[in-house]
């Protein structure tokens, strides 16, 4: 009787041991295999530039982005507390403000009407056409002689335009663009601004050129037909009582 007791507790201890995952003896788990030194290292250096070159050029891109952005940011900035500070100022010295805003507005009007080359050559042709209807006999010969050197230097092709921002000048220089020649192409033997004053031949300002217009308003008189006493230079002619 005891020994059929014993037989059947060790019946139910094996059952117990079988039944509960946690009382059966652990394993330890196999090791995977390991490769050689030498296939590990071929591996890495053939995927690793595919990797980090799309890495470098996305970290490149976005310092990119990143500088731009830093720089309109700033300039941003700059600009607002410019505006703050403007404001600031006008509205402590309101009189000076309405000065400088009147002669800013006057500077940007003359820019838009700022007279450009082909306002130069209409305004050549309107007083050609003027001269062309008076006879030689009384035609103002300083007028002539203005339209006569301007029709040369424009068919020499040595018509200049100096642009000022508010006014033009029209002035000549001493070749035409493409002269292969090397006075013409040297640098250091082209005009300079104090030499323009010397070769000026009208300035442009508000839609009119005045040198022009100026020389133009007596085109019909000739001031060499009559001399300084009143006496005719050509015979024949006397004064108008």
């Amino acid at each position: 009787m005891v020994i059929a007791r014993t037989l059947w507790r060790n019946t139910q201890r094996a059952n117990v041991r079988t039944f509960f995952p946690g009382a059966k003896p652990k394993v330890a788990n196999p090791s995977p295999p390991v490769a050689p030194p030498g296939a590990v290292s071929e591996a890495a250096e053939a995927v690793a530039p595919a990797i980090s070159e799309p890495i470098k050029k996305a970290r490149l891109h976005r310092r990119v982005l990143d500088h731009w952005k830093n720089f309109w940011l700033g300039i941003k900035t700059d600009y607002t507390e410019a505006m703050l500070d403007f404001k600031k100022d006008a509205q402590a010295k309101p009189v000076k403000s309405a000065v400088l805003g009147a002669f800013a507005g006057f500077l940007l009007y003359c820019n838009q009407h700022n007279p450009d080359e082909k306002s130069f050559h209409e305004n050549f042709m309107e007083n050609g056409l003027e001269l062309s209807q008076v006879g030689d006999g009384i035609r103002n010969p300083r007028s002539q002689r203005l339209q006569d050197y301007v029709v040369k230097a424009d068919n020499a092709g040595l018509l200049r335009r100096l642009n000022l921002g508010v006014a033009s000048v029209m002035w000549v220089d001493d070749h035409f663009d493409g002269l292969g020649v090397f006075a013409a192409q040297c640098d250091l033997l082209q005009p300079s601004y104090l030499d323009i004053r010397h070769r000026v031949i009208d300035v442009g300002f508000l839609d009119k050129w005045w040198l022009s217009s100026r020389i133009m308003m007596g085109y019909d008189v000739n001031e060499e037909e009559w001399k300084e006493d009143g006496s005719p230079v050509q015979a024949g002619l006397r004064p108008m009582r």
